[in-house]
């Protein structure tokens, strides 16, 4: 941490007075009383840290070398990330009866937030010290990092030190002051959010809780944009979107096993934003009957069917059943140029390397090589700003998918493994009900045709333009439209393919009204 703490200081044009010797010996982390003293005022000339009084001078007094109780603590965190303002002009409510009327505002802002959860089912413990961990683990929060599936609460140090926040030198028997405070929030600054679409300041400036003049004024400009981060860095902001599969055949015998990630939906398709999608080799799921995914953080799901693949690409596009996964971005634009520094992320780390060889064509797909090695076929290839940049093969030539041909992929409608649920007899019919995450009322088969019931009122609830967004969807995975068949009471609109036809329509049966979605094998029987 001092070596970020003193590249900060180095940017940072303020010149501070050093205080008595016996503040250096009471600070736990060592440093100067200089750079814990600037790292104050920088904080104050960004808005985000207010003193507590002046001196006979007109200056700032910080008092530093004193500890601070969990109160002042999430006060100093509300204002370090612009919360002051929101905190104290809305009334919210928290759990616990044990907080002080004036830190009420700044702990019920911060506990909505998540970034505290009281030291009790109905105690904050506001007049207790506040710890090094405690005031770690607030930082790691408001980076976007969980508790529950990032770090320990009470032990962070090891995954602060790899996020590159603190530098060992923080324990659980460290004594923390006020000082300590100031320069792990100065540091948290330079951090990039879990998301890694920008560092702390960046957002807080996007936001408006601080300013581009000021970020100037402290000599920090150099933090707005993205930052590129190191191997440790990369790894802990995309593991946590990296599984492993298995694929199995008919009686359930283990075939293959590879390694995927989930992704935006939106970053590979336009049609799939919102929606995690997952990416994974092709060769891990050939003559799979069914598969799962396995998270690094023990969790199993079931691979639903899949939604695009390319053979010359070895790679395939997947819905997995479940959700709040975290996900990884994918990099716009063409292949990273040749020098660009990347890492091939494997289960267990993330080997830094650069590009040698980016967007040469074999066999008429788009593809790019990096010295560093060691990921899994399927893994993704991270830049360094914690993008994919392409996804790892099993080729012997060493050669990766770039991402835009990733992107390129045919987007061939929904297929599921032949032992789920779903249009047994038409499996290359995208599915409505797992596409929108609604499940079927009933399902009838009769007569070489299968009808799915859905509500109608629980579809226009959560999607009112479900079908309509399924029959372009239809059209676009190749299905053609062929006009209206008539019924008792609605017209049905007819999609049909070479050997299937898909009929959408309404229905009213025994007084409650569906959309229907009728699959039929011979299409003949229609027309």
């Amino acid at each position: 941490m001092r070596k970020i703490i003193s590249l900060l200081i180095t940017a940072v044009l303020l010149i501070s007075a050093l205080l008595p010797g016996v503040f250096a010996e009471a600070m736990s982390y060592g440093d100067s009383v200089a750079k814990a003293e600037t790292a104050a005022e920088t904080l104050r000339v960004l808005g985000l840290m207010r003193g507590t009084g002046t001196d006979a001078d007109g200056k700032t007094v910080y008092e530093l070398n004193r500890p601070m109780t969990r109160s002042e603590a999430i006060a100093m965190l509300v204002r370090l990330v612009g919360g002051e303002s929101a905190a104290l002009s809305e009334t919210r409510s928290t759990p616990f009866n044990d907080v002080e009327s004036w830190a009420a505002p700044y702990v019920a802002y911060a506990y909505e937030k998540g970034y505290t959860k009281g030291v009790g089912e109905a105690s904050f413990g506001g007049a207790r010290l506040v710890t090094s961990s405690q005031y770690i683990t607030f930082l790691l929060r408001v980076l976007g990092y969980t508790s529950e599936k990032d770090f320990k609460w009470d032990s962070p140090f090891s995954f602060s030190d790899l996020l590159g926040l603190t530098d060992g030198d923080y324990g659980s028997s460290s004594r923390f002051l006020r000082g300590d405070a100031a320069l792990l929030s100065l540091a948290a600054l330079s951090r990039s959010t879990k998301s890694g679409s920008s560092t702390l300041l960046g957002s807080l400036c996007e936001s408006g809780a601080v300013s581009t003049d000021a970020a100037a004024a402290a000599g920090l400009s150099s933090l707005l944009g993205l930052k590129a981060m190191e191997a440790g860095e990369i790894y802990l902001k995309s593991r946590g979107a990296l599984f492993t599969v298995k694929a199995f055949d008919a009686s359930g015998k283990l075939l293959s096993s590879g390694t995927g990630f989930f992704a935006d939906g939106g970053d590979i398709d336009s049609d799939y934003a919102g929606e995690t999608l997952a990416v994974t080799s092709l060769g891990s799921l050939r003559n799979a009957a069914s598969a799962e995914v396995t998270t690094f953080g023990g969790a199993r799901y079931p691979v639903l069917g899949i939604l695009a693949y390319g053979e010359a690409e070895d790679a395939a596009i997947l819905r997995v059943g479940g959700s709040g996964f975290d996900r990884l971005s994918i990099r716009k634009g063409d292949a990273p140029a040749i020098g660009e520094g990347v890492f091939a992320l494997g289960k267990d780390s993330a080997a830094a390397g650069a590009i040698t060889y980016s967007g040469g064509l074999s066999n008429g797909v788009s593809y790019l090589r990096s010295s560093g090695g060691g990921g899994e076929a399927g893994a993704p290839l991270i830049d360094a700003y914690g993008k994919v940049a392409g996804v790892q093969s099993a080729r012997a030539d060493g050669l990766s998918l770039t991402a835009a041909a990733l992107r390129r992929l045919t987007m061939t409608g929904f297929m599921r493994f032949s032992s789920e649920r779903g249009y047994e007899n038409a499996p290359e019919v995208p599915d409505f009900g797992a596409y929108f995450g609604f499940e079927p009322v009933k399902i009838l088969v009769e007569d070489g045709e299968t009808v799915f019931y859905y509500g109608e009122a629980a579809i226009r609830a959560v999607s009112p333009n479900a079908v309509q967004s399924y029959a372009a969807l239809l059209v676009k995975w190749g299905f053609e439209y062929a006009g209206e068949r008539e019924g008792r009471s609605f017209d049905y609109t007819v999609f049909k393919s070479a050997s299937t036809a898909v009929t959408l329509g309404v229905e009213l049966n025994a007084g409650v009204l569906y959309n229907t979605v009728r699959v039929t094998r011979n299409t003949e029987r229609l027309f």
